[in-house]
């Protein structure tokens, strides 16, 4: 059997395994229950299916593959015929944190200082001067309008909101930039550093995306004492790190003994959703948990076994989250909340343009390449599982669907728009034949 194939099958097998934990349902609950993981199932058939018919033709035929498809889809199935309601999607929350938990730690692991066996820049100044142009606009430009218009207390109920939304906006993946390159036959080192750059601004977002689920969140007595907010806000942020390094620790003393691949993985995703619950119990995202797991993983000599591990049940994972990103929308909202994804999309796009211009004239390693803003972009499946997080999370709290519906329709249209500057890049940066377009691999195996 081939061996994606069998990483596919012990996917979902563990997603399967994770999905039924109210498996003591009786009588109409079992009945219930029985729908909930027949649809499941389904979903993830679908992801494996299409996985690995469609995305080999899609990807010869452009270059680079995209999940918006599969968030119309999911919006179709849910909130516009009803087959999947929201009392479902609660159910499947076991699957959805095992799918986030998973992108948190390929995200960790990618940290290391290596880019396709070749060794680059880190890109971290470049990520880090674009990432904080990004926030500035995408988080800066709602605060002083919440500032001016509602007072200070408004703003400050709003800082947790603003702080996610501004780190779903730095989310950068850096694989398409590699598949496009590779479609393109690019040469040279740009796309190894475009990637570096992209994956920087996405550990950054990371670590942002944590610290908005430790603001205004209270914490237990400390020998008797009741911490201050900002005090709460460090001890929770102290939270993540230890339990994900605790975690690391532990998982770092099964990869030294000499399992086989299939076995390893399968103590891969089990350790991503053991963490992965643990952090969801507590209240915290297994996002950032998941990440300083990969961060501390990353630093073992089996890293480079573990990164193709996860990479080859990615695509299903992507498509699961898409999925459900798309039932998951709410379309009862007041008609002019429609168009919040506008200034979300168009502040985004400003942030990535000045951000790269800016770092193209400051850090030395990305001078000699356009500027950077082009190819961050796309913002991947890991601005998919935030949102997801965030919604199961704040859900409840006033404005949150709001939020959630701009940030997944903004994503859907930056996955479509990102094509073309991210290849004009390339040819701009690289040493590639412009006299490719999308399609010729398809006419050239008709012509043959």
């Amino acid at each position: 059997m081939d061996v994606s194939l069998r990483r596919k099958i012990i996917l979902l097998a563990a997603v399967v395994a994770s999905a039924p934990g109210l498996a003591h349902a009786a009588g109409p609950e079992a009945s219930a229950m029985f729908r909930t993981i027949l649809i499941l199932l389904l979903v993830v058939s679908l992801a494996y299916v299409v996985s690995h018919v469609m995305a080999g033709w899609i990807s010869k035929r452009f270059g680079v593959i995209t999940g918006v498809e599969y968030i119309l889809l999911g919006a179709v199935v849910g909130p516009i015929t009803g087959l999947l309601d929201a009392s479902t999607l609660g159910k499947l929350d076991a699957a959805l944190v095992l799918g986030t938990g998973s992108l948190g730690l390929l995200a960790g692991l990618e940290t290391r200082s290596r880019v396709s066996g070749e060794t680059s820049t880190y890109g971290l100044g470049a990520g880090l001067i674009i990432s904080l142009v990004t926030f500035a606009l995408v988080a800066g430009v709602p605060a002083a309008l919440f500032f001016h218009l509602g007072g200070p207390g408004d703003w400050i109920q709003q800082v947790p909101h603003l702080v996610v939304i501004g780190a779903i906006a730095l989310v950068a993946d850096g694989r398409p930039v590699q598949a496009l390159g590779a479609y393109l036959d690019a040469r040279g080192s740009g796309g190894a550093t475009a990637a570096r750059v992209a994956r920087a601004c996405s550990a950054i977002a990371v670590v942002v995306f944590g610290v908005s689920f430790c603001i205004g969140k209270p914490f237990f007595e400390v020998f008797g004492y009741t911490l201050t907010p900002l005090g709460a806000t460090g001890a929770w942020i102290l939270v993540h790190l230890g339990l994900g390094g605790l975690l690391a620790a532990l998982f770092l003393g099964f990869l030294f003994r000499d399992y086989e691949e299939e076995r390893l993985l399968t103590v891969l995703i089990g350790m991503v959703i053991f963490a992965s619950g643990i952090a969801f119990y507590l209240g915290l995202s297994p996002i950032p948990v998941c990440f300083v797991i990969g961060v501390f993983l990353g630093r073992n000599r089996r890293a480079d076994q573990l990164e193709p591990m996860l990479l080859s049940v990615e695509r299903p994972l992507y498509i699961v989250l898409f999925f459900f990103a798309g039932a998951a929308l709410a379309f009862n909202l007041a008609a002019w909340m429609y168009f919040l994804f506008i200034p979300f999309l168009v502040l985004r796009w400003w942030g990535r343009a000045f951000g790269g211009w800016l770092a193209s004239r400051t850090v030395r390693s990305v001078r000699r390449h356009p500027p950077m803003g082009a190819v961050t972009y796309f913002p991947g499946g890991l601005s998919v599982a935030m949102a997801l997080n965030y919604s199961s999370v704040f859900g409840n709290v006033p404005l949150a669907q709001e939020i959630y519906f701009a940030v997944i329709v903004a994503v859907l249209i930056s996955e479509v728009m990102a094509y073309r500057p991210t290849r004009r890049w390339l040819i701009d940066a690289t040493n590639v034949s412009t006299e490719k377009s999308p399609g010729d691999a398809d006419r050239q195996a008709a012509g043959a």
